[in-house]
């Protein structure tokens, strides 16, 4: 009978672990499939998703058990012709998992440079991609992460 009940709890351990995606890991930022569907699926002026192909793929996010840190270093940028400095940041935080799905995670946290208190949900297109609502003047913009480690 004990056989049979570390077989049956080994088992469902085993299926609870594989429908949790896990974020667990070092993510960085894809630019090119954030670029391609932000532009194919949101109505952005010219400047703003000028705005966001140079930003993008710059946000490296680094998932503990318990934390999160975003590194986002500093770059120029150029918007409506002129050149402009982007100061960057790296906050860690804590963060707790409020459910899963089979391709989702959602947590709250605090946002980063803010600090404000926020719900993400992490959508998965497999293990090793996956994409986040960035909410920036009303618009359901998505930024892709590929597992990088």
């Amino acid at each position: 009978m004990k056989y049979l009940l570390t077989i049956a709890t080994g088992f469902a351990w085993a299926m609870g672990a594989h429908a949790d995606p896990s974020l667990i890991g070092h993510w960085v930022s894809d630019r090119d499939t954030s670029a391609a569907f932000n532009e194919e699926h949101v109505r952005l002026e010219e400047r703003t998703a000028s705005f966001l192909r140079q930003s993008m793929g710059r946000l490296n996010v680094t998932f503990s058990a318990s934390s999160v840190v975003w590194r986002m270093p500093n770059f120029e940028a150029t918007i409506a012709c002129e050149k402009h400095s982007i100061v960057g940041f790296d906050e860690s935080h804590a963060y707790e998992v409020l459910g899963s799905t089979e391709d989702t995670v959602a947590i709250r946290t605090k946002e980063p440079v803010s600090g404000a208190e926020v719900i993400y949900l992490y959508t998965f297109e497999g293990p090793d991609k996956m994409w986040v609502y960035v909410s920036t003047l009303g618009a359901h913009l998505r930024e892709y992460f590929v597992r990088a480690g």
